[in-house]
């Protein structure tokens, strides 16, 4: 008999793409830590337990589910619930391939009906200034965090909404990625479709880079920057930190915030909606995302287009200029 007690179950999601692959992993540790009563950061996808998973999984259950995930996150469109709904469905496949579960049910999951909800896509969110600043202060003294996990998640918290970083490439950094030329500090940002662009880091990032790298167990040029502090690998490395666990991060920072409940890019669409705000040129904003073409830059910016520094250097001015 096959042992499935500690299944790596991102490695058998191969015939996903990476943004599915990721938003499953997401939904999949969320069904979990609901199931168990148990913190999401604390769900290890790369060992699952697939025979305990098989007896929580059923019909009534997934729609219990999926209902909280509603009163939780009231904003969320059907969009969200359809992805969801796949994630599970595709777990329910795995356990049926292992023979763990009834045949039947992916039939009756690919039919359940999805929570109501207003919008076909979660609207997008933009915080003010001020709700910025309320979400970094947040984070720099949250008690629920240790130093080192304030740190890093403070970091990745700036890396979206002070350069407008994707998840996926906020998850993609290595040591290595951060560089000087000419007195300096860029990031080599790792974008959609394997293409590389450089931004300029502004100096209250560069700080929280080196206050993050004084706390990191683990610092070589080709580590991930950003790791998993809960779990180590048998040798005592730390695993790099997975996309989903971002999003974790994010929501539990907006919660620690008093704010509504943010996603990763809602911080990218507020870093673009505060640089053009404070001065910063379309083309610049377009730039430093990497968007192909400047009408999606005008729909995070959320304006209509009015067409010359770089985008993190006018929105970081601005946010000092504040303080002073």
């Amino acid at each position: 008999m096959s042992d499935y007690s500690k299944c790596n179950v991102s490695e058998l999601m191969v015939d996903l793409s990476p943004e599915s692959r990721d938003l499953y992993i997401l939904w999949i540790k969320r069904f979990t830590a609901y199931v168990h009563h148990a913190d999401i950061l604390s769900i290890d996808i790369h060992v699952m337990d697939l025979n305990e998973l098989a007896l929580y999984l059923n019909y009534a259950k997934v729609v219990e589910w999926l209902g909280s995930v509603k009163t939780e996150m009231p904003s969320r469109g059907k969009s969200s619930f359809q992805s969801a709904r796949n994630a599970v469905n595709w777990l329910a496949r795995l356990l049926v391939s292992c023979n763990l579960l009834d045949p039947s049910l992916p039939v009756l999951l690919s039919t359940l009906p999805l929570p109501r909800s207003e919008n076909g896509q979660h609207p997008g969110t933009w915080l003010t200034q001020d709700g910025l600043n309320t979400l970094i202060a947040a984070i720099q003294s949250a008690p629920q965090w240790r130093p080192d996990r304030r740190s890093r998640n403070l970091l990745i918290v700036g890396f979206m909404a002070l350069v407008g970083l994707r998840c996926s490439e906020v998850a993609s950094i290595n040591w290595a990625d951060v560089f000087t030329d000419h007195g300096l500090t860029l990031l080599r940002v790792h974008g959609k479709g394997n293409k590389l662009r450089t931004v300029k880091l502004p100096e209250s990032l560069v700080d929280w880079i080196e206050e993050w790298r004084e706390f990191s167990p683990q610092h070589a040029p080709d580590d991930a920057m950003f790791i998993d502090l809960w779990i180590q690998s048998k040798r005592g490395s730390h695993r790099p930190i997975e996309s989903s666990a971002l999003l974790a991060i994010v929501g539990k920072a907006s919660v620690l915030a008093g704010l509504p409940h943010l996603s990763p890019h809602d911080l990218r669409r507020t870093f673009s909606r505060l640089a053009y705000e404070s001065g910063a040129p379309y083309e610049l904003v377009r730039q430093t995302l990497g968007h192909a073409h400047i009408q999606m830059t005008e729909h995070y910016v959320n304006s209509k287009l009015q067409l010359d520094r770089t985008a993190t250097d006018v929105l970081a001015e601005w946010l000092e200029k504040d303080d002073d």
